[in-house]
Order: C-alpha cells, then structure tokens, then sequence
C-alpha cells in the first residue's frame, strides 16, 4: 500500500514528513531502495520506495522537496514508473548526481574496501565459474532449442492438417518452468539468481518485464521471444545470460536490428585495453558506438558485476556512461567479472538484448611496449549460441565475424563435452506437449545454431 493510497485512511501524508524538516535543518529526504543491509532485494517490510510511492521495481530513489517529489529510476522500469506512480510527481529524466549538483544538494561517497576486494576474484572462483556457467549455458540453450523445435512442429501440423489438428500452445510462463527444471533438477542449481524475464513481441520491449495473468502470451503466432535468467551453482558461482530468438520466419527488421545489437556485444567482448587504467563509463562507448552510428541507443546500463553465489548483481565494477553514480570511477583490474548486455527496445513491437557474463584477464601474449604496460581482454563464462536465423553476416565486420565464429567453436565443444557425461540427459514438458528432446535431437541443432559464417 502507498502512502498516497493511505491518505484516504489514516492522514498519513508527506506533510507530516516534511513538518520535521525544520526541526531536522534539512531541505529535503531521500528514499532508497535498499535495507540496512543494502541488499539487492530486500524483504516486503523494507519495501521503504514501494510503501511511499507504490512503485515495485527494483531499482529507484525518491528525492522528497518542500514542495516537489522527484522520483528516479533506470532506463529498464520507465515504463512501469509511469504506470504506477503518483501522477503528480516528478519522473526525473537525469541522474541522481547530476540533478543534485544542479540542485545544490550536497552528498559525500565514501569508498566501500570490502567491495573493491569482492569484484577481484580468485583464482578458484574464476575456475568454478567456468565450470558452472558452462552448466548453466547447457540449461538455456536445450530450453531454447526445445521451444524452437516445438514452435517448428507446431506450425508444421498446422500447416499439414486441415483444421483439426489439437495442441495446448507454449506461453511465457511456461519457458520459465522448463528453465527452472533444468536447473534445479537436472543441474544441480542451488535456486534462481533472479525472478526469469521471459517476454514475447511487446513484452520483449518491456526491459524488466514480468510475467502476470493479464500481459503473458501464447506462442500462437511468429515472434520475437527475449528470456534473460539466471541461477545460482554450489554457494560459489552466480549466472545470468540474456538471449533473444525468433520463432517463425524473421522479418528483414528484426534480423537488422539483432545484428546491430550483436555487433556492439561484439566489440565490448573482443576489446583489449590497458590494466588499471579504464573505467566502464570509457568502456561503454566502445559498445553503444555501434549503435550510436546508427541513430540508435538503449536507456539501461551495458554491464554490471556479478557475484560469487550471492547477488547477480555486484557494483563495482561496471559498465555504463549513463550511470547515476558518478564518484570515485573504478578501473578494470585483472579477474573482474561483468555482463556485457546491449539490447535495442521498440515500444508496443519487439525488444532485443544479448547478454553474455564475462571476465577481464591479462593477455597472455602482451603486445610489446617501452612502458611494459600490461593489457587486459575478456574471456567469455556464458556459453549459448546466438540466433542464427537472426544474424546478417554482411553487417558485420571480418573482425566480428572472426569473433562469433571462435565464440561458437568454443559453445559446441564445451556443451557437447557436457553431453557426453549426460547419456540420459533429455527435456520433455508433459504439462503441455509430448514432443521430447534427446541428446541427439540437441547436438544436431546446436551443431546447426554454431557452423561457421563465410568472412
């Protein structure tokens, strides 16, 4: 319940706040939304923005004034800030610092030592991670082929049939069941690092869509399906991976914009840099560029740092020139972990975002220089194809190409090496349809997703 809703009830107003500024000797109160703790989510009875203003995403600050409220949120929730706030505060189009320098409103930043030590992994957790995003990768990827393969024989029945032909559609929801057995029952999850998006056509533009009984769709006709999940292995490893497919016959549009989209995630992933020496602000550029030459941009961040079995989501490091924080910039050290997700968002038609967890680690062959600096790149952790379908290999560069074909060398080897420990292994959804998937059946269409593009 907001404090809005409570007016009606009990008088509980922000007047009665704002009465204590006075007595306080401040100008203004500020809402996070965090705990004590400064979990990433926090428990109902610390819904401290979600109790003020009824707004129930996951990321936001309430600045309440004298005699304004200015409300702040990311690029992922600014269509949900619409729909659930007041209508007369103010949805803020700038960052939280920007608008509180402009403001005058002072605010000191002290550095956290324990966070700066968390994002450096060790050794044994970049190992694990490896292990267990290869796992996970295993999980997406059957799910995926799985939903593609039941979408083909549906159209294909519907086509052969007269009008007879009876099956229960797949819907949203339903991807996440068969994500969530995966992992949970077949692989070993310890549970979900987060609540899955699973978004079809509009919802797909939705870049923090959830799922209720009102918005979830059916597979019943071709569609963009955008699902971005993850879980959490053995105490130790955190995942979360993005990928957009397309079930049905893509439209030129579609396959542009994928493209587009992958060339930035492209060029963030194949970057070198100099160690200790560029922060993510610098290293958001080197992917939105892409799009920016194009006349196109995304209003959310392109990575952030992942945690070792805790949060999905762990600052520092990461990876945005929008950020709202703008204190002391973190540089990239070696062993930091971090997504690369760029997405582009057509409102009330489709969404696209490819999401890939990775990690900075010193070149191995250094490329010569007097001042003997040491240079960092990325090594990928999630392991799942791209839509190939989706790809228009004429819009990429040679570099690119040379990039997503090593990608997906290195996809094939490491899933098929798990299939080989896995002979049982099969995916069935019994809740809905009979078609199962075998091994065989799984291999045979990776083999498909992953061959090498022409340079």
């Amino acid at each position: 319940m907001s404090l809005i809703q409570m007016n009606e009830k009990d008088d509980c107003t922000l007047g009665k706040l704002r009465n204590l500024y006075k007595t306080l000797k401040i100008d203004c109160y500020l809402v996070p939304l965090t705990d004590p703790h400064d979990s990433e989510y926090v428990l109902e009875s610390d819904q401290r923005v979600k109790f003020i203003s009824g707004f129930s995403g996951s990321s936001a600050f309430i600045i309440i004034g004298t005699d304004k409220v200015s409300f702040f949120t990311d690029g992922r929730y600014t269509i949900q800030a619409k729909q659930e706030l007041p209508s007369d505060w103010e949805l803020a189009n700038q960052g939280l610092i920007d608008f509180m320098s402009k403001c005058n409103i002072k605010i000191n930043f002290s550095e956290d030592i324990v966070q700066n030590i968390k994002s450096v992994k060790t050794d044994k957790e970049i190992e694990l991670s490896l292990l267990y995003h290869a796992r996970d990768s295993l999980a997406i990827s059957t799910t995926l082929c799985y939903v593609t393969k039941w979408y083909e024989s549906v159209s294909a029945n519907q086509i052969e049939s007269d009008t007879n032909f009876s099956f229960e559609l797949l819907d949203e929801e339903d991807v996440c069941k068969l994500l969530a057995d995966q992992r949970l029952n077949k692989l070993g999850a310890d549970g979900l690092s987060f609540e899955t998006i699973s978004g079809f056509n509009e919802n797909s533009a939705i870049v923090h869509y959830r799922i209720n009984e009102k918005t979830t769709k059916k597979f019943a006709n071709d569609g963009v399906l955008l699902v971005d999940s993850g879980a959490h292995y053995s105490g130790v490893v955190t995942t979360d991976c993005t990928r957009t497919i397309y079930l049905g016959t893509p439209p030129d549009e579609v396959i542009r914009h994928y493209t587009y989209t992958l060339a930035a995630h492209i060029n963030l992933a194949n970057i070198v840099f100099p160690n200790n020496k560029l922060s993510g602000s610098q290293l958001d550029t080197v992917c939105r560029a892409e799009l920016w030459k194009r006349g196109l941009d995304f209003n959310h961040s392109t990575g952030h740092g992942v945690g070792s079995g805790t949060v999905v989501h762990e600052s520092p490091p990461g990876i945005c020139y929008l950020s709202q924080y703008k204190a002391k910039p973190t540089y990239f050290v070696n062993h930091m972990v971090v997504s690369n997700e760029p997405g582009l968002y057509f409102p009330e038609k489709y969404g696209i975002r490819l999401e890939n967890v990775q990690y900075s680690i010193l070149q191995k062959n250094q490329i010569e220089n007097e001042d003997q600096v040491h240079y960092l790149c990325f090594k990928q952790l999630t392991m799942v194809p791209y839509c190939r379908k989706l790809i228009d290999p004429s819009l990429l560069t040679k570099e690119q190409l040379d990039w997503l074909n090593s990608y997906h060398k290195e996809v094939y080897e490491k899933l098929a090496k798990l299939c080989v420990h896995l002979p049982d292994y099969s995916l069935s959804y019994s809740n809905k349809c009979d078609l199962q998937l075998s091994i065989g059946n799984f291999l045979g269409w990776l083999r498909s997703e992953t061959k090498p593009f022409v340079c």
